[in-house]
């Protein structure tokens, strides 16, 4: 070993043993803020990529990046639902009755995408029984299925309007039923992936009839049948409208226990 070499080592040596805990803290705290800058380029990066990608003008080929990405990045700007995350939200549609809402989405497994959902006017079913246990249901043509159904009385809800209050009045207007009894019988989702329409259910009891005032696109007929026999229709499929279908039998159920 020559002594410029030897020389030299030990200068290093000393100049390593000059390293002050301060200067340390210092060196710590310059890393953590570069890795702090890095994370917010990432994720920023991500969303671009995740945008341009829907909107075609990059490959898929950046699919796998962003299945790559941790999910922490993708939580800070991004709206969280389940294990889906909401990118941005666009209103394709929306009237009085319906919204039509496509997200840009990154999936389950990393991947982006799109999802579509239509939320409907919140609405009510309601169940009349009298107390010789005959039921009241609607016969009318229903335009969405293109034929005539027979139905419980349903109707939408007012946004100011709570459940009861619209049980009431549907029922009042399309059969010129009002009820003295009223039970909950709980709610109803008709198709959960896409669609977005809670119906709360109601036994009504206690019948007094008079004039019912149904709406100009209502054409209704009062079917009166035995309990027994609408259950029949519903288990032989002459029934098909979902929430009537639910109360009928949970109404069923409910009315076989003793009082």
């Amino acid at each position: 070993m020559t002594a410029e070499f030897a020389d030299r080592r030990g200068k290093r040596g000393r100049h390593q043993e000059t390293y002050s805990p301060t200067f340390r803290n210092v060196y710590r705290e310059r890393l953590a803020a570069g890795a702090e800058v890095l994370c917010r380029r990432t994720i920023s990066f991500s969303i671009l990529l995740v945008r341009l990608t829907r909107r075609n003008l990059i490959s898929d080929s950046s699919q796998p990046i962003l299945r790559r990405l941790p999910s922490i990045y993708r939580d800070t700007l991004m709206q969280k639902h389940g294990p889906w995350q909401i990118v941005q939200s666009h209103q394709i549609f929306k009237d009085a009755w319906l919204e039509v809402r496509q997200d840009d989405v990154i999936r389950p497994d990393g991947a982006p995408g799109t999802h579509d959902v239509v939320f409907l006017k919140p609405g009510v079913s309601v169940l009349a029984v009298d107390d010789e246990n005959r039921v009241y249901l609607t016969d009318e043509f229903h335009y969405g299925v293109g034929r005539n159904t027979i139905e419980v009385v349903s109707g939408g809800r007012e946004p100011d309007e709570t459940p009861f209050a619209a049980a009431r009045r549907e029922l009042e207007e399309e059969l010129g039923i009002v009820a003295e009894d009223w039970i909950e019988l709980g709610s109803f989702d008709p198709f959960t992936t896409m669609i977005c329409a809670p119906a709360v259910m109601f036994l009504a009891r206690r019948l007094q009839f008079g004039e019912s005032r149904p709406e100009g696109t209502e054409n209704i007929r009062c079917v009166t049948l035995a309990f027994d026999e609408a259950l029949a229709m519903v288990m032989d499929g002459r029934i098909t409208h979902g929430p009537s279908c639910v109360v009928i039998l949970k109404a069923a159920r409910l009315l076989e226990r003793p009082e």
